[in-house]
């Protein structure tokens, strides 16, 4: 299936037991017209990230299962301020606020404010696991990857290798992981693609990831520059060529060329 047919599985599975959709594409005006659901359940909202965010916040802290939908890459930087309060409430002690709230966001969003997870994959069929684990624990931004309709689903939501190879390893989380298929694609055989569903990583997902770069001892990572420092810290005494880290938004042809120098370092 696409990334779109799962996605509307998914949802459709969370309506029919007993969650709610906000979003503008969503209600009786909005396109999204093939899910089902009561009209307390498939609420549209108008142009605005935060009140949207907002009004998912309010139903979730008063017990609701909530996924809200924003359709603008930069509606998640809009929705800034509802984010950052719904984290806050997330972090009060003795759990007094279980938030279950996941916001849905297209590839080329910005990073969620810090203390909100972020969940991300290229295989269309982990989109329901995903979006469970996100409803069970608590505030999460889900980030949709454009083409993920390709491999097989994976459990849990840790770090995952997607193409084999050996020589340099390839990292890439949130809007870097199509390209970067596209460039481990190319350097088949030479190159082990690992894509990182969660985003921050904990501590023993860094420790994996340190272990599969110290193997090769060449490490190329694309997406989230910030976790550069702390895979070099777990990798260090391997390294055999220096680390280098790229945007999201490098093509695949900057990749290669990445990969190679570092191949042949």
């Amino acid at each position: 299936m696409t990334t779109q047919a799962e996605l509307l599985s998914a949802l459709q599975r969370h309506l029919d037991s007993d969650g709610v959709l906000v979003g503008e594409t969503v209600g009786r005006h909005g396109p999204n017209l093939r899910l089902r659901g009561r009209p307390d359940q498939l609420i549209g909202t108008p142009l605005s990230e935060c009140a949207s965010v907002g009004l998912a916040l309010g139903l979730a802290a008063g017990g609701a299962r909530v996924v809200v939908e924003l359709i603008d890459p930069a509606g998640l930087g809009r929705a800034t301020e509802a984010l950052e309060e719904a984290a806050r409430l997330a972090a009060l002690p003795g759990s007094a606020w279980p938030l279950s709230l996941v916001v849905l966001v297209p590839e080329g969003s910005a990073p969620p404010p810090r203390g909100l997870r972020c969940l991300t994959t290229s295989v269309a069929a982990e989109l329901p696991a995903l979006l469970d684990e996100g409803l069970r624990s608590g505030p999460t931004v889900i980030q949709l990857v454009p083409g993920a309709d390709a491999g097989e689903a994976s459990a849990g939501v840790g770090p995952v290798s997607r193409v084999a190879g050996a020589g340099a390893v390839l990292v890439a989380s949130g809007g870097g992981v199509a390209r970067a298929r596209v460039a481990a694609e190319a350097l088949r055989g030479q190159v082990e693609l690992i894509e990182l569903r969660e985003l921050p990583p904990t501590s023993s997902q860094i420790d994996e990831l340190g272990r599969a770069v110290s193997r090769s001892g060449r490490l190329v990572l694309v997406g989230d520059e910030a976790l550069l420092s702390r895979l070099v810290v777990a990798a260090f005494l391997s390294l055999e060529s220096p680390p280098v880290a790229l945007t999201q938004e490098a093509d695949p042809d900057a990749l290669i060329a990445a990969l190679r120098g570092s191949l042949t370092y």
